[in-house]
């Protein structure tokens, strides 16, 4: 009995390799279907394409989420840094207003908080003050190619001119511009 098991391992141990020789050669020459030609980068795309649409219980293609992968909130990318930019600028720049000041002969823009706007019109340009979304005030100012050293694209700004004057500057995409508005006494 014992010798029969002996005869048994050895002529097992012995035969495998040989048998996964062979196992390995029929691999390598054939697919998985027993096909022996290459699959192109087209095929293999569209393969992956179509395991990607998901079936539903009656059979039915469910269209994939786009962009499921993308965590919620805004969507940005690298190749839209310009929309992103141009589309974001629409924030208009807040001002501090310290004082009481004189925009024309008939408006008083009062202390307050003002989103400023600046807008090109007819050649000519104009700062406009927003409060509430209300356009409070609106004064016509001069462009610049001063950035005034400011760290961001839009801004605005109040700066002390003399004893009777405030200088408002403003910076934005198109440009950047500045008015001298009287303060109210």
């Amino acid at each position: 009995m014992k010798k029969i098991i002996i005869f048994v391992i050895t002529t097992l141990f012995f035969s495998a390799p040989t048998f996964a020789d062979d196992i390995w050669d029929s691999y390598q020459d054939t697919n998985f279907y027993g096909k022996t030609q290459a699959v192109s980068d087209e095929d293999f795309e569209k393969a992956l394409e179509s395991k990607k649409q998901k079936k539903n219980f009656f059979g039915f293609t469910i269209k994939p989420k786009t962009n499921k992968n993308i965590p919620k909130g805004e969507e940005f990318r690298q190749s839209d840094e310009t929309t992103y930019i141009t589309e974001t600028y629409k924030d208009y720049p807040v001002i501090t207003i310290p004082l009481d000041l004189i925009i024309d002969e008939k408006t008083i823009l009062p202390v307050g908080h003002y989103q400023v706007e600046g807008e090109k019109e007819n050649n000519k340009v104009y700062l406009k003050f927003y409060q509430a979304g209300e356009l409070i005030a609106k004064t016509p100012a001069i462009t610049t190619s001063d950035d005034y050293d400011q760290e961001n694209v839009n801004f605005a700004e109040c700066r002390e001119f003399d004893e009777n004057r405030i200088e408002i500057i403003f910076g934005s995409l198109d440009f950047n511009a500045y008015t001298l508005v009287n303060i109210y006494k």
